[in-house]
């Protein structure tokens, strides 16, 4: 009997953002494409990704695109539900 493994992962990317010494500046911390993502495979599509981001002072976000004012290195996780695959980043 032949087992077959997916190989295919999420796709997860920190846009590049800095923040300007102005306190009142904020980014947008960018979580991603989930449509590149939805690959089709013999165990079928995406049922969906979820996204942890974790950062300076505390920081963690479980939205897609979150927002930030605090200046630092955030890291991302995303994670497909339907296999548990993930794929990690860091961005600085």
């Amino acid at each position: 009997m032949l087992a077959m493994e997916e190989t295919t992962s999420p796709s997860a990317a920190a846009a590049p953002h800095p923040l300007n010494s102005n306190p009142a500046s904020t980014v947008v911390l960018l979580g991603g494409d989930p449509v590149a993502s939805n690959i089709i495979t013999p165990f079928g599509g995406s049922q969906g990704l979820m996204y942890s981001w974790t950062g300076p002072s505390g920081f963690s976000s479980s939205l897609r695109n979150p927002t930030t004012s605090v200046e630092g290195t955030y890291n991302l996780t995303v994670t497909e539900i339907r296999n548990g695959c993930q794929a990690l980043h860091q961005r600085v």
